[in-house]
């Protein structure tokens, strides 16, 4: 007999090492014992459970094991073997049988909700493309860019008068027209006034700067909303827009809706239209 690995069990179980009744005594008794000592045997292993099922059901069979043979008791163990074996291969059938079934059923459900490739409607367009045709965007770019002149034109006014009091105070200073004070006290101004340059100079471009983005930012915007507009109209699920070095590498030229959305825009916004 092999040991039960686990500890604390013993294998064979402890009723075909000594019955729990006598044979000659009433049967119901030992049913009622052979059912309580089958509850017991859900902590045990299938082979085990078939197993003393199985002998329980000799012993139900024999008047009393201790007079079986030695012959006997070999076809008995033969039998319960062949019982077992058929009861693992069965058990192995329906085990791995009803896998693939259960996953194939778990499948279609899941697939169930998705949609299909052929409901779904893409279309992409170039961004560059785009503004470079777009009539309102030229417009804005030469907004900028005036903008851009004047404030450039502006600095550079500041510029001059500041080059005219640099070379008006060292003049004065060396003819020696002005007191050592007076001559500390036009140093001091003109650093000021450089000082005061170099600031107007930064804030220039950090304003030039917001303006363009907060412009940019508007003309995107005006985009977005026509090709959405266009999109519920012509059912697309997605629309992507790319760039020259962007992500999207290649787009089949029938999902190519640039001309489109140029002509759109160039209708809906044409130049003069206010974009503040």
């Amino acid at each position: 007999m092999v040991p039960d690995p686990r500890p604390g069990n013993e294998y064979p179980p402890p009723l075909f090492q000594e019955p729990l009744i006598e044979r000659e005594g009433d049967s119901v008794c030992t049913l009622i014992c052979s059912l309580m000592y089958i509850g017991s045997l859900y902590q045990r292993t299938v082979q085990e459970k078939i197993t003393c099922c199985y002998k329980l059901f000799l012993l139900s069979l024999l008047p009393d094991t201790k007079e079986l043979s030695v012959n006997q008791m070999k076809v008995a163990n033969i039998v319960t073997q062949a019982v077992l074996g058929a009861a693992v291969i069965v058990l192995f059938v329906l085990h791995f049988g009803r896998k693939p079934e259960s996953s194939s059923k778990g499948q279609q459900v899941n697939m169930e909700g998705l949609t299909t490739p052929s409901d779904i409607a893409i279309a992409y367009f170039n961004m560059d493309t785009v503004m470079s045709q777009w009539d309102l965007y030229f417009q804005y770019q030469q907004e900028l860019q005036q903008r851009q002149t004047e404030l450039e034109s502006d600095f550079e006014g500041r510029t001059q008068n500041f080059r005219k009091s640099v070379e008006d105070a060292q003049y004065k200073i060396q003819r020696g027209l002005v007191t050592r004070s007076e001559a500390e006290n036009l140093q001091q101004q003109l650093a000021t006034q450089e000082q005061s340059l170099m600031n107007l100079q930064n804030q220039y471009g950090l304003q030039l700067q917001e303006e363009g983005l907060v412009k940019n930012r508007k003309m995107i915007d005006m985009i977005e909303r026509y090709v959405a507009e266009l999109s519920r109209e012509r059912g697309y699920s997605y629309v992507f827009s790319y760039q020259f070095g962007g992500n999207v590498i290649y787009g089949a030229q029938p999902f190519n809706i640039t001309g489109d959305v140029v002509n759109g825009l160039n209708e809906k916004y044409k130049p003069g239209t206010d974009i503040d």
